[in-house]
């Protein structure tokens, strides 16, 4: 339940992934500000976990005493041999492949409320929907609620798609209200790839 959140921040804890050895480098710093400039005037607590590591962000995730009620997770995500994963780093900045069971047990006992996967193909199911995708995938795991992206999409968009949903659930809208609210917004806004 999100009633509260009017009365208090929406505590976002936003995790950027980038190893050394996938391509191309994303613009996380840009992500964030847009972020932070769209709820300018709604309070929002907003941490980074730095490292894109999903180790360090253990460590991190069980130093807060106040839940998270947003995990956002930005970078690519792919799927081979019919299983979805998420690129994160390991300690030395390399690439590791975080899969639904790993990236779930490291959120175990504190679930956020939503988990925002900003990858492309996190809500792609392979095999033409015989296979999880990786957003099902962490529902399966226990987690309440995700979104992620059916396609590839522009940076840019999945920017202003999630900028605008956490001003809305920041708000106090509840999640389906913010999400049809969104889609809304990204439609006034011509974005072509707002349904995915």
């Amino acid at each position: 339940d999100m009633r509260d959140i009017q009365e208090r921040p929406l505590r976002i804890l936003f995790m950027a992934t980038s190893p050394n050895d996938v391509k191309p480098l994303l613009d996380f710093e840009q992500e964030e500000a847009q972020i932070l400039k769209a709820t300018r005037d709604i309070p929002l607590d907003l941490r980074v976990e730095e490292s894109g590591c999903i180790a360090e962000l253990g460590k991190l995730w069980g130093r807060y005493r106040e839940p998270f009620d947003v995990f956002h997770l930005t970078g690519h995500a792919s799927i081979e041999d019919n299983q979805p994963f998420f690129i994160t780093e390991n300690e030395t900045g390399e690439r590791h492949n975080a899969y639904a069971s790993e990236i779930a047990s490291t959120l175990r006992f504190r679930m956020p409320q939503l988990v925002f996967l900003s990858g492309c193909r996190t809500g792609e199911a392979p095999s033409d929907g015989a296979v999880s995708s990786l957003a099902e995938s962490l529902i399966e795991q226990g987690c309440r609620a995700v979104l992620g992206w059916g396609r590839p999409v522009a940076d840019v968009i999945a920017t202003q798609a999630a900028s605008h949903l956490y001003s809305k659930l920041a708000a106090g809208y509840q999640i389906a209200e913010a999400l049809a609210n969104t889609y809304q917004h990204l439609r006034e806004a011509k974005v072509e790839d707002w349904h995915l």
